[in-house]
């Protein structure tokens, strides 16, 4: 019997619900196939699954020790999955996919890591109709990523796009006073910056003025 098969019926006795060590399994596959199975075998199997860079059913696999050795068990929502669905899940390509299972039952998610909601996001837009849109507009939402109300502020730039920041109300807040803070040194060096050229511009035009009517009184002598 190949491995396939014997991962079909460790799969199948996962699958009645109840918590097993490889030493259970080896011991009835044993006695069921009339010849011994090795526990180092199942060990390897039971290894393989409940990894989930090797299988996506390694996220629904409940691994416990006791003593020297592990139990395995599938979690409670896996049961509702037929027993093909179940071994599929353990294949790298083909067959059930872990999307599917998420997708015909959403209470699986709960077993999937969760990736840190962003704390603000900046999203291009395309505006459908730009006579309803306001060149800048802010709201309030309830933001299902974040599971907090966020505040969003959107910019139209042209009369196809706009350009959306969303933040919670603190961090908003912040990249307010960010921006704030950055607009007015950017002013202040540019004080710096223009301020000398405007003095030396008014001083050169004044000078070029008073050389152009003394010029101009000294040609009427």
């Amino acid at each position: 019997m190949t491995e396939t098969n014997i991962s079909r019926m460790v799969i199948a006795m996962l699958h009645t619900g109840q918590s097993l060590k490889s030493s259970d399994i080896a011991a009835r596959l044993t006695q069921s196939l009339g010849w011994p199975v090795s526990v180092r075998d199942i060990s390897a199997i039971l290894s393989r699954i409940s990894d989930k860079s090797k299988c996506d059913l390694g996220y629904f696999i409940v691994k416990v020790r006791q003593g020297n050795a592990f139990i395995y068990a599938l979690a409670k929502e896996v049961l509702l999955l037929s027993e093909d669905q179940v071994y599929e899940l353990t294949l790298k390509t083909g067959g059930y996919t872990l999307n599917q299972a998420i997708s015909d039952f959403p209470e699986l998610g709960k077993y999937l890591p969760r990736t840190p909601a962003p704390k603000f996001r900046i999203v291009r837009q395309w505006v459908q109709n730009a006579a309803s849109v306001a060149p800048v507009s802010i709201r309030s939402f309830f933001d299902t990523l974040s599971k907090e109300r966020n505040v969003e502020l959107t910019v139209r730039y042209s009369n196809r796009s706009a350009i959306s920041l969303s933040a919670s109300p603190k961090i908003f807040l912040l990249i307010c006073c960010i921006a704030c803070i950055s607009l007015a040194i950017f002013a202040f060096l540019a004080y710096l910056f223009f301020y000398p050229v405007f003095v030396a511009g008014v001083i050169l035009a004044l000078a070029s003025g008073c050389y152009i009517f003394a010029l101009k009184y000294r040609s009427k002598l």
